[in-house]
């Protein structure tokens, strides 16, 4: 791939439109840590499809990783987790105030599940906690989006003269 030129980039967030498989390894970084919500996979959507090889294509770039999705997500890529390497480290639970249903016979998604993956020794990876605002400390951010209309709409969000911060 030849070098690859960013769909926005303000000096400190660079993102970038295409394939995070592609992407990734044609940036050449080293991330210490990736935030990642992949299409589940668990809808007829045409944009619903789990990305095969992704999660081996983030363990080449960084040892900790934040990745949104639902239990029934996470039980049926176990073995793509574990074939890349990565470890549970840690789950939380993230209430939606309003949930979707996609399913007549089923309860609305009120939640999702973020989970802390991490490959090597935990030692390795863990850091202090994060104490000053990561855009106030110099701080570089990269984000991959395949969606063109997503890309757009983040790069309009990451335009404005002030992000709002969810501590």
């Amino acid at each position: 791939m030849s070098a690859i030129k960013p769909y926005f980039d303000d000096g400190q967030v660079s993102l970038y439109l295409g394939d995070c498989r592609e992407i990734l390894p044609a940036l050449g970084v080293t991330a210490d840590c990736i935030v990642a919500d992949p299409p589940y996979g668990e809808t007829s959507l045409a944009w619903d499809r789990w990305p095969d090889g992704w999660l081996q294509a983030t363990a080449g770039v960084t040892r900790s990783m934040w990745c949104f999705g639902s239990l029934r997500m996470y039980l049926g890529h176990h073995a793509e987790f574990a074939g890349a390497q990565w470890k549970l480290g840690q789950d939380v639970i993230w209430e939606k105030n309003n949930g979707t249903g996609l399913h007549t016979d089923r309860f609305k998604r009120v939640h999702e599940q973020p989970t802390h993956w991490y490959r090597g020794a935990w030692r390795d990876v863990y850091r202090d906690v994060q104490r000053v605002a990561a855009r106030q400390i110099g701080r570089r951010a990269i984000g991959i989006e395949a969606r063109e209309d997503y890309c757009e709409l983040a790069a309009r969000r990451l335009s404005q003269a002030i992000l709002t911060e969810a501590l």
